[in-house]
């Protein structure tokens, strides 16, 4: 018997470096705990000899033993790298904090704010005065006031350039960021100089991306630039991401379509739920709850026949009729078709 192995996810069996599976009682020679529980004897599990390749999670062959294709996908070596890729992100962001000023954390469970450190972990804000400051974004953080319980925007001096006294606060995105008038309730929009430059009009508010941001004014959504002129009028129902020059919409029937940036219809608002476009293709869902593809001038290339859907990737897209939508091996790839594909 090997002597590597490792879990495959919520079935409770282990597998070898060879693709044998055994159960813990087969390992151990001993029987799991009460099922209905679902954890096993986690002691003597110690002793199965769970090894990994490599120390390093941002190779690779770190998560070579982690794979299962039921949940990870058909392609082992892509997930493997997507997973090394996600371990360098998040390296990458911890090496960042480290040679900049950040909010500091106690250690443990409680992760209460402590104050502001900079890269040598020295504090030069001390959570004397703020519950929260979030990460810096253009050189500013929004922070919660201990006693008040408002928000604002400090330097990284710990000034208040924006002065704690909003309902609440949005992170910067493209030097502008959301509040809210603790009086009025409604939102407007800071540049970060602290200046109100988009007054406290909008019902809600959300965060600019593309020189667009989406608000709401009577109940319905719209899109504003960063002047504060409406582009989009308040009448969708639902507003999707912005891709590939359309966007997903809802309206006033609870049927979705597609919008350009002027706020025209391109696709007609025809689908129970539409996703954002990719590769030219995107995936819509009819009234039975099955999915298809339609192209940007909103032709059905693949008839909704399918129950999960994902993606195309290099003309590539993976559906299901299961059920389950982790069981990956009763998954098939299609082309831009909708033929079934080997490989």
């Amino acid at each position: 018997m090997a002597d590597k192995f490792r879990m495959l996810g919520e079935s409770g069996l282990w597998e070898d470096e060879e693709g044998n599976m055994y159960s813990p009682s087969e390992l151990e020679g001993y029987k799991p705990a009460d099922p209905a529980i679902g954890k096993w004897a986690s002691e003597k599990l110690k002793n199965v000899g769970v090894q990994k390749a490599l120390n390093d999670k941002t190779n690779p062959d770190y998560w070579f033993f982690d794979y299962d294709p039921r949940y990870c996908g058909p392609d082992r070596e892509a997930w493997m790298e997507w997973m090394a890729a996600r371990a360098r992100a998040d390296k990458e962001q911890k090496e960042i904090l480290l040679q900049g000023i950040h909010p500091a954390f106690e250690p443990g469970a409680s992760k209460a704010f402590r104050g502001v450190a900079d890269g040598t972990g020295r504090m030069i804000i001390r959570n004397e005065k703020y519950l929260f400051v979030d990460q810096f974004c253009n050189g500013l953080a929004r922070a919660q006031d201990k006693v008040t319980r408002k928000w604002g925007f400090i330097d990284r001096h710990g000034n208040e350039v924006i002065p704690c006294i909003w309902n609440s606060a949005g992170n910067f995105s493209g030097y502008l960021a959301c509040v809210q008038d603790n009086h009025t309730r409604l939102c407007g929009y800071f540049d970060v100089q602290g200046k109100l430059v988009i007054p406290c009009i909008w019902e809600d508010g959300w965060e600019f991306k593309d020189g667009q941001a989406r608000v709401m004014a009577d109940g319905r959504l719209g899109m504003i630039d960063t002047c504060g002129r409406q582009v989009i009028p308040c009448v969708w129902k639902g507003l999707g991401e912005y891709r590939e020059h359309l966007m997903g919409a809802r309206n006033e029937e609870d049927r979705c379509g597609y919008i350009n940036s002027k706020g025209e219809i391109v696709i007609p608002c025809q689908w129970k739920e539409v996703w954002p476009f990719h590769e030219g293709m995107a995936i819509v869902q009819d009234f039975n709850n099955l999915f298809g593809y339609v192209n940007k001038k909103g032709e059905v290339i693949i008839p909704p026949i399918w129950k999960k859907a994902m993606n195309f990737e290099n003309g590539i897209a993976i559906v299901s009729n299961s059920k389950r939508f982790l069981l990956w091996d009763k998954w098939v790839r299609i082309n831009t078709k909708g033929e079934i594909v080997k490989g």
